[in-house]
């Protein structure tokens, strides 16, 4: 009984070194985001609804968005006071993505023959994803990660046993909804665990019955989780407005095409955030030869094929269910992380057919080393510096408009797209300027006065905001224009 219990506590020590690890690498890689002040884009939303005292209106949409968890963690913006504290908000999601790459290393040693250099690089580069990448950049994301472990903890139990018990069921799909009611394409991490343990299982039935096992604890997660959506906006708020970005979607064969010209590119193009067509085509070479190499019979191959296509569908399944197209990075996070998983094993199968083990690890090692180095750089080059650069051009131009205290209306106009600091820009994060949406630039702004200890103009809680061409011109009347707080440093 000493002895068993002496392992158990030399197995949980060896996972506290292997988590203090990783956090180290992501602490080096992300750490920029921790040590610099700044906001990005919704960061302004939630820091004035802190700043202010008043988190319900900022809730709402969550909660009709069904992330009711999410919700509460927002409120740890009540004890923020400055953007230095969002910097320890952002350390959450290195240590969260510290946790899943710690995951991924102990289902992988597990279910797997891989020699640890290659467990160590699929678990490091996962956490490197251009998602994970966003989350580290942004406050509002800290909690993702975290609800991937999760989404990975529950897939756990259903390969714990031989024969899965009911109370293996149970506990997975409340596992599952709990991170589901976190943020739901986080969730679908779930499904790369699944297609890790199923390394561990020899008899194809079994591989079959984990598998729509699986399937059926998604599905009702999300039956769960589509439920919370409709039920606690009415229980819990008096009017709401209607949530279009949660309605389902109708048209079937536009989804599907959306999700193969846009989203698959993105994810295949592993570190690469720009169209990369030699990546993307090169990742479907590598995985592809990876099965056939490994497939043994014929039967054996069309049947791994048939996985493959199944997880890539079902990692990306919550965002395939809804009218919304948009296939921005932090959506992509299970997808991302099941191509790396992928690529990785297939490029180690291919060497070890050909008896070329060096040059696999050799191979799977520069790909870590290029997905740390472009990790870091990202970060830095577009998150931090544009976002730091933002601020200041907002700052000093909002210092220059006159009669801002006076104004009876003020009417602001958000930056566009083109107009970034940034060299390049992907989707509402990568390079994006944080003013661009109509409903940013009010709360940019209070944020601004905040920090300067200024007095915030009446006017700003009626603001209107719009295209230039559409302000109303008339006195009383103030525009800001965000697009010209940020043309000044065009023309510096």
């Amino acid at each position: 009984m000493v002895i068993e219990l002496q392992k158990i506590q030399n197995i949980r020590y060896k996972y506290i070194y292997i988590f203090a690890i990783y956090t180290a690498f992501y602490l080096y890689i992300y750490g920029p985001c921790v040590s610099f002040d700044y906001a990005y884009y919704d960061d302004y939303g939630v820091a004035q609804a802190g700043w202010s005292g008043n988190m319900t209106p900022f809730l709402v949409s969550i909660i009709q968005g069904g992330r009711p968890i999410y919700a509460l963690y927002n409120y740890i913006y009540l004890f923020t006071k400055d953007f230095s504290d969002l910097g320890w908000i952002r350390l959450i999601t290195i240590l969260g993505t510290a946790s899943f790459a710690t995951l991924l290393s102990h289902h992988l040693r597990r279910s797997t023959k891989l020699p640890t250099i290659v467990i160590i690089a699929i678990a490091f580069s996962c956490g490197l994803t251009p998602s994970f990448q966003v989350f580290a950049a942004w406050s509002v994301t800290a909690p993702f990660p975290w609800a991937a472990s999760i989404a990975g903890v529950a897939a756990s139990y259903l390969t714990r046993h031989d024969r899965i018990k009911a109370r293996d069921y149970f506990i997975s799909l409340i596992l599952l909804t709990v991170s589901m009611m976190i943020y739901q394409p986080a969730a679908m991490a779930f499904w790369l665990f699944i297609a890790i343990d199923r390394f561990y299982i020899s008899h194809q039935y079994q591989r079959t019955r984990i598998f729509f096992s699986a399937f059926a604890i998604v599905m009702t997660a999300l039956g769960l989780d589509f439920l919370s959506s409709k039920l606690l906006p009415k229980l819990l708020f008096s009017q709401i407005q209607p949530f279009e970005r949660g309605g389902l979607v109708h048209d079937y064969l536009g989804k599907v095409v959306w999700f193969v010209h846009e989203v698959i590119p993105d994810s295949f193009a592993l570190f690469s955030i720009t169209s990369n067509k030699i990546i993307y085509l090169s990742s479907i070479t590598i995985i592809i030869l990876g099965i056939v190499f490994t497939g043994g019979r014929r039967y054996n191959v069309i049947l791994r094929f048939f996985y493959l296509l199944s997880l890539t569908v079902l990692s990306y399944l919550p965002n395939l269910l809804v009218q919304e197209n948009w296939a921005s990075y932090r959506t992509q996070l299970a997808l991302g992380s099941l191509v790396i998983f992928y690529v990785y094993i297939s490029i180690w199968a291919i060497s070890e057919k050909f008896n070329l083990r060096k040059i696999g690890t050799a191979s799977i090692i520069l790909l870590t080393l290029i997905y740390a180095t472009t990790a870091h750089r990202n970060i830095v080059s577009l998150f931090i510096s544009p976002q730091i650069k933002e601020y200041a051009l907002i700052e000093k131009y909002l210092s220059t408009v006159k009669g801002l205290y006076e104004a009876q209306q003020i009417y602001l106009v958000p930056s566009h797209w083109e107009n970034t600091v940034a060299p390049i820009v992907r989707y509402d994060e990568f390079g994006s300027p944080s003013s661009l949406h109509q409903w940013m630039p009010a709360e940019i702004m209070w944020v601004v006065l905040h920090s300067r200890q200024a007095k915030i103009p009446s006017a700003l809680q009626s603001a209107l905001a719009g295209p230039y061409d559409k302000a109303p011109h008339q006195t009383g009347t103030i525009i800001i224009n965000f697009d010209d707080a940020i043309k000044m440093n065009m023309s510096q």
